[in-house]
């Protein structure tokens, strides 16, 4: 149900894969399955189905190959590889800065969950800390804006 877990772990799924086409497809293909599952076991065990929480989803595992394409570039040098790194880190971290006023362990998950991708993404020490700022930085502008509320949950 959180979302520090499922931005973590298609993350790792799409920066591991072979190439940007294949993590595309096996982001996509991962989104699908874990909807497809937790909903058909929804319906079939608890009679429910919410068909607009179902459809939001869905529209978010179908762009997701553009995320896991992007991503794959996170472990690469440069620029890109920086702004490839922050993006899902930011996503994290500003998911789960509410554990400094909330105590929620959840939330303390996403911060881990972000520092984990800036510590394996990045190549070297130096892109690493770029990478940090610009994940802080973005997720500043994530929480400010409130963009996450755009996200069917």
């Amino acid at each position: 149900t959180e979302l520090g877990v499922w931005v973590f772990t298609a993350t790792i799924v799409a920066a591991f894969s072979r190439y940007p086409f294949t993590a595309a497809i096996n982001v996509m293909l991962f989104f699908l399955a874990m909807l497809g599952a937790y909903y058909l076991y929804g319906y079939i065990v608890l009679g429910f189905f919410p068909r607009s929480y179902f459809l939001g989803w869905l529209v978010v595992a179908l762009l997701s190959p553009i995320a896991g394409f992007a991503v794959w570039f996170s472990k690469g040098k440069g620029v890109f590889g920086i702004i490839a790194s922050s993006l899902p880190a930011s996503i994290l971290f500003a998911s789960g800065y509410t554990a400094f006023y909330t105590h929620s362990f959840v939330s303390f998950l996403s911060l881990i969950f972000g520092l984990i991708l800036i510590i394996l993404l990045p190549c070297t020490s130096r892109q690493k800390l770029l990478s940090f700022g610009l994940s802080v930085l973005l997720a500043f502008v994530i929480s400010t804006f409130h963009l996450l509320r755009w996200l069917p949950f």
